[in-house]
This record gives C-alpha cells, structure tokens and sequence, in this order.
C-alpha cells in the first residue's frame, strides 16, 4: 500500500497530449505543482508528452517504478497489468471503466486482472475510479480538476461524482485531507484495506467514509473494530430507502431492510453513521478538536431566541435532551442577565448582550456539572462585536473538558470569527441544526465506543446436545419441509431453555396423522407486553437477530432493532434501548415493569441457536409474552436452508462475528 500513497516513481500508462482527455489530466495533475517523486508517460505513440520523454512500455522504463496508473481502453488492461507484474511495480491504480459495470465481457475482464494480481502480488485500486491524493507529498494521482488541501481527515469514497464534489465543497470550507481516495469498483484494494492502512498512519486523525455497498462484510468489520476506538471512522451511507427490501417467507424477514442492517453493523464497531455529507466533516472536525460528550445534555446559549427554539425542535428530533439547569446555576444567571430572560434552557441571554455578558455567562454555564455539551449561537444584532465575542468564548473555554460548538450566524460580518475559532479547535457549523446533528452524532459515537469496551455480565448458557436437533433437521429435510412444524419448533426452543406454550397434537381417531393433525395450546390469559425476537439470513452479513415490539407495534411503527450473533448480556441491552417499547418495559406503562433481565438471558440463549445451527434461514417468536416474573413464547416459526441441512460448510460462515474461540478460556479462582 505504501506503493501507492508514498510512491518515488510513477508510470502514467494512457498519458496524453490530448487537452480535456483523462490521460492528459492525470499526467498534468502529477507533473509541475510540488511532489517530489518522478514521472514517466507511457504512450507507444509518442516520444514525448507534455514536454516529458515517453516510453513505449512500462518494460522500456530503465527505472523500478512504484506505482503505476492506468488510463487505456479496458481491453488491454490485463496485458498492461501483466507487463506491470514482470517489472515488479507493487501499486497499480486502474481509473479505466468498461469493467464489471459494463456487463459480462467487462467482468471477464476483472477476472483475468484478478488472477494476475495473485501471481504477482501486486495491489490494485479500482477500475473505474479518479485515483488518489496525498496532499501533504503534493500527490495528485487522479484526473480531478481540483487538488485537495493538506489536513488530518482521510476520505474515501466509493462514488466518483461525490468525490469531486466533496473537493470543491472543502475547498469552500476550508477543510483539508491527509489522504483522499476513490475506490471505484473495489476489485482488490476496498474500504477495509484502507482502514487498516489509514488506521495506523500518523498524518490521518479520522477516516471518512462515503459507502455505496460494502463487499466483504467481515473483512470491513473487522478493520473498523480494530481502529474506531483510537480514529472515529463516520460514514454515509448510500440507500436508506425500503424499495429495495426483498420479501421475505417469516415475519422477522419482512420488518427488516437492508439499511437497518447496515445500521447495525456500524454500530456493532463503533461507527458513527451520518446522513449528509457536511455532517461527515462536522463530526470528524469535533472528534478531532473536542472531547466527546458523556451524555445527551445540551446547553443552548443565544443571544437571540428564534435560533435558540431551532436548536431546541433539532435537538428534541434527534432524541438529545435540553440539560437540565441547576439551582446554583440558575441564581447566579440572575444576577447577571437582565430581569426578562428566559430563565430555563435555551439560556437567551437577549438581544442587547455585551461581549462582557457572554464572558460571564459562559463562565457560570461551564460549572454546571449537568450539562454535557454546549451549543453557543451568536447572531450580529447587539452590541457584542462577533470576533470580540470569540476571543472571549476561547479564553473561558480553557475553563471545561466538554464539547463546545458553535454558530456564528451570517456570512461576511461573522468570516473572521468563525476562522478564529477554528484555528483554536472549537468548530463552527452555518446553522443551529447542523451544531445540534454533530452533537448529537459525537453523543454516538461516544457511546458506541463505550459498547465496544463494556464488560458483560455472564449469563447462564445451556450445554445443548446438538445431535437430536440435526436429527429433527434431517427428518424435515428428507420430506422436503422448508418450515418446521409446530412441535419441532418447541423443541429447539425447549433446548435452549426458552420458555415456550405447551403444545399437543389432536387428530381424529383413526386418520393418518401428517394430514388432519393440529396443535393444541392453553389459552394465555394474563398481562404483559408482546415482543418479537427472530432471525434472518442477511446475504451480506449473515445471520441478523432481531428484537421489537410485536403486534400493532411491528409493522406501522416499525419498532425494531437489529444486532448480531453471538450476543452477549451488554449487547442485548443495547439492542433492546433502541427500540421504543423498552421504555414501556422498564418504566412499567402497562400496569408494571417487564423482567429485563430474563429477557436479556432469552436474547442471548436464542443467539446461541443461530450461533449453533446454520441450516436455520429464518426463525420468529411473535409474540414473547412477558410480564415482572415470566416469559413465554406463543408462536414460533423456523424456517431452514435445505441445502445447509445435507451439505458440511466450515463452521461459522453463517457469522460475520465469530465467536468467542472457547480453547482460549480457562477458569481462575
């Protein structure tokens, strides 16, 4: 990897004298602006261009080259990577197109580059990408028409448009990248690659990402795990819509779309996930400057009130909370503020506020040890000069340790303010909204970090003897039942000791069974809450659980969330605080409190199912009904791949997080 972003030598294969031409672009973009290294054209038409001798081939170079980028009809590719590979060049940049995105002859294409790219080891980025940037060697491997600015974020993209238009919006805002990079079709160098790499280069702070489809799940999870806790990794992620959620034979495989699962992945590894594009560079600006907030608690301070009730309304949308403003707090904001002001958070502290008197109400909200965060909306109405009024937010801010945002509202009058701030490592976003959303987004991450490093609490596990179960499995599978039946179900749930309706058969005297049987159960009649706890097969990222509200909670509300196996009692909390109905569970709404902790231990024993047997496809419980003592299950549908019943596949594929591997645990007393 090092071959592509610290090359010394660099053969442009496709260099042009054509101006407007991607190879004219490419050559021009490396050539005259400041790097170091050297540059050689390839072009068996030419013998100089841009005023550079050129080569023929990549072979006729009596220099070891690095890196080499290629710009020539897709056709050729394979032979060029071939000659690439006799000449040992370890890095090969291909920003070429007409590959897979261009039907079967393109795939066959990257099928012949791949199996190149295994004999001789090289590492390819692309096809059909821009290239890469590394601003700080003055290295512009793309045909962009703008070169990045040096700075602490590393950006990789999988979309090209994006990619060139994220550098005109940094090269607006100011914001500059340690490395910048677009992957195009991922054949061999993807995201997880460049997280490993990135992860441990000491120019990168943050990483972040713009995702439209990740290719190997437990690759990138993975490499995100790895490196979160140390560089906040933010993404976006392309396709929130439901259109392309595919229907599903159980009910738990028709709630959830592919983006919840995507959702949940991120989380798992401590991701913070974004929806617009200045949200990435908001967050990866205050994870780099702030320190993250340990709650949802904000303090809003405004010199006017309009701006204040927007943070306020985007704050209350995003599940942040208004920090509650102490009696201490309180008394000496009345000594300071005018007798009209608001008296409560949003602190207004009104439209005639001197510099003086943001001085000193900052200085009284930093105390507050309730507040989590604050949010300082400056608007140029009064008499508190907007640069003076900076200055004095940087002087007390050395008074706190928690996050501090800002919005200096306007353009021209406010320009030197925001760049003071800046500069200081306070960051400074265009709106109210913006401010509360990156908040609220580091809030996250904070506490997807605190997952990642949370010591479970054990829970009980039963030994279960698999061997009667595969044996049920192959009975179903042998008359080619796809769904078990109802006793079957009941008795994988009885194995992993969750509670279940008792069931019998009924059928009438004297005819076969199989046809005119029924399942017979006692009729539940007490209180509780309805649940549902299931499982799908997730064709990215395998086995997915599933908890929710059941009922008319499940699908007009869509109150669910999604984890993955193998869970444990921390995860399954975690699982079940994103939903609505745990609230309701915990606070008691329907009369009293549900048994959490039995319904953590039934989350983790029903993971272990999956976990222990890949021929299930789909599985739902709906509804678990529990109550302050018990839970039992009433209904429960499996649904299994008939194919995993007869054929051995190495254990855990199923997973894209393996389990804990059993043979490194021992007992200590």
């Amino acid at each position: 990897m090092d071959a592509i972003f610290n090359p010394t030598r660099i053969a442009v294969i496709g260099a042009s004298n054509k101006e407007g031409s991607v190879g004219f672009r490419l050559l021009n973009n490396l050539i005259g602006v400041g790097f170091k290294g050297f540059v050689y054209p390839v072009n068996p038409f030419y013998q100089s261009i841009q005023g550079i001798t050129a080569y023929p081939s990549v072979r006729k170079i009596p220099w070891h080259i690095d890196l080499a980028i290629i710009a020539t009809p897709a056709h050729i590719v394979p032979q060029i990577i071939e000659e690439c590979g006799d000449c040992n060049i370890p890095g090969i940049i291909i920003v070429s197109s007409g590959f897979s995105e261009a039907g079967p002859d393109g795939r066959a294409l990257e099928e012949q580059i791949l199996k190149l790219k295994e004999k001789y080891g090289s590492r390819i980025v692309g096809p059909n990408c821009l290239g890469v940037m590394r601003p700080s060697l003055n290295l512009n491997a793309t045909f962009a028409h703008k070169a990045a600015k040096p700075g602490r974020i590393a950006f990789i993209s999988q979309s090209g448009a994006l990619f060139a238009s994220v550098l005109d919006w940094a090269a607006q805002a100011n914001v500059g990248f340690s490395n910048f990079v677009s992957v195009g079709s991922m054949i061999d160098v993807d995201f997880a690659d460049l997280i490993d790499y990135f992860g441990i280069d000491p120019e990168t702070r943050s990483i972040v990402l713009f995702v439209e489809a990740i290719k190997d799940a437990r690759k990138f999870m993975s490499a995100a795990r790895r490196f979160a806790g140390t560089k906040p990794i933010i993404v976006v992620k392309a396709g929130r819509s439901a259109e392309g959620t595919r229907a599903a034979a159980s009910h738990t495989g028709a709630i959830t779309g592919e983006d919840d699962v995507y959702d949940a992945a991120f989380r798992r590894v401590g991701i913070v996930r974004v929806e617009e594009i200045s949200d990435l560079f908001n967050c990866s600006a205050v994870l780099a400057m702030q320190p993250t907030p340990r709650g949802p608690n904000l303090a809003i301070i405004t010199n006017a009130g309009g701006p204040g009730v927007m943070a306020t309304d985007a704050l209350i949308s995003k599940k942040g909370k208004l920090a509650h403003l102490s009696d201490n707090t309180i008394r000496e904001l009345n000594e300071i503020l005018p007798g009209y002001w608001s008296r409560s958070n949003p602190i207004d502290i009104c439209d005639d506020a001197t510099v003086e008197r943001f001085r000193e109400v900052l200085e009284v909200c930093f105390k507050d040890p309730d507040i989590d965060g604050f949010l300082i909306i400056y608007t140029p109405i009064g008499a508190a000069d907007p640069t003076n009024t900076a200055k004095a937010l940087l002087e007390v801010s050395k008074n706190t340790d928690k996050p501090i945002l800002t919005c200096w509202l306007g353009e021209e009058d406010v320009r030197e303010a925001r760049e003071i701030l800046l500069a200081n490592g306070i960051p400074s976003c265009p709106t109210p909204e913006e401010a509360v959303s990156t908040f609220m987004y580091t809030y996250q991450y904070a506490r997807n970090l605190e997952l990642l490093y949370e010591t479970p609490e054990e829970l009980p596990t039963n030994l279960v003897d698999a061997h009667h179960l595969q044996e049920v499995l192959k009975m179903a599978g042998n008359e080619g039942r796809e769904i078990l039946t109802e006793l079957e179900t009941r008795v994988f749930l009885e194995a992993y000791g969750i509670p279940a309706a008792k069931a019998h058969v009924a059928s009438e005297k004297g005819s076969p069974t199989k046809t005119s049987a029924v399942g017979v159960q006692p009729m539940i009649e007490r209180g509780g809450y309805e649940l549902i706890i299931g499982a799908k097969r997730d064709p990215l990222f395998g086995s997915v659980i599933i908890f929710g509200a059941s009922g008319l909670g499940v699908e007009p509300f869509n109150d669910i969330s999604v984890g993955f196996p193998p869970l444990n009692q921390t995860l399954a909390r975690r699982m079940m605080e994103q939903t609505k109905i745990y609230q309701h569970l915990l606070e008691g709404r329907r009369g009293s409190p549900a048994n959490v902790k039995l319904l953590e231990e039934i989350l983790a024993r029903f993971s272990q199912m999956i976990i222990d047997l890949p021929q299930i496809k789909e599985a739902d419980i709906n509804p678990l009904l529990i109550d302050e003592r018990e839970a039992v299950a009433l209904d429960v549908r499996i649904m299994i791949d008939l194919d995993r019943v007869f054929t051995e596949r190495p254990p855990y594929e199923h997973l894209v997080i393996r389990p804990y591997p059993k043979k490194y645990i021992t007992e200590r007393t």
